[in-house]
């Protein structure tokens, strides 16, 4: 499965290193970054990207979408915030588009929704559903005929087995391994580093291994 690649230029949702990071991706692939916006004005990076913060996400609406589409680039903080900023600038005619890093590796059974980003290194394999808004970090590894719901946020070195599904709006923490057949409820958080054993429901927090209840993830 590949993304198309668009010749529209893009504004960036989020001036944190993870926004630069995919910033990087597309200027790579000849894409034309117009900038960045978030709520507030970012720190100096190495990178210098940070002199092309445009202001609060407001300024958005100043482009012209049939020329704009917009990149989500919220890291695991603030990742929960995606559905309602697409839904903001969805009426105005602005477009969440998808990222696909060169170095990924996504089957061509895969299916992959709206305003996805899978950074270099992750690997997608047959029949698997990625929902839309989702962030698939470097060196992640999703197994054959997984489902994953919308605005996951999927940690670095994450290892999805087959026949897993994952809820809406969770976030699997670094290196952690959700075994065969699993269920990952939605609004759960599953810590850096825990190995998925049992079925894990809703808007719960489980660390560890195997991964056990920690706490409400609303505590």
């Amino acid at each position: 499965m590949s993304v198309a690649r668009e010749a529209k230029s893009v504004v960036i949702v989020g001036a944190g290193r993870v926004a630069y990071s995919i910033a990087n991706i597309l200027r790579r692939q000849g894409t034309n970054v117009l900038g960045f916006t978030d709520i507030v004005t970012p720190s100096e990076h190495v990178s210098g990207l940070h002199r092309s913060y445009l202001g609060p996400d407001d300024v958005i609406l100043s482009q012209d979408p049939t020329r704009c589409d917009l990149v989500l680039a919220l890291s695991d903080v603030s990742f929960r915030k995606k559905p309602g900023i697409r839904k903001r600038f969805a009426p105005h005619g602005f477009k969440v588009r998808s990222v696909l890093a060169d170095e990924a590796i996504v089957d061509e059974t895969a299916t992959i929704g709206e305003g996805v980003v899978i950074f270099p290194r992750a690997n997608i394999n047959a029949y698997s559903t990625v929902g839309p808004l989702c962030m698939i970090n470097s060196n992640a590894s999703i197994d054959h005929d997984n489902v994953i719901g919308e605005n996951v946020y999927i940690s670095p070195s994450v290892t999805l087995a087959g026949s897993v599904e994952i809820g809406a709006n969770v976030l699997l923490g670094t290196g952690a391994i959700v075994l065969p057949g699993r269920k990952v409820g939605p609004g759960a958080v599953i810590g850096a580093g825990a190995v998925v054993t049992r079925d894990v429901p809703a808007g719960q927090v489980w660390y560890g291994v195997p991964a056990t209840f920690v706490r409400d993830a609303s505590a």
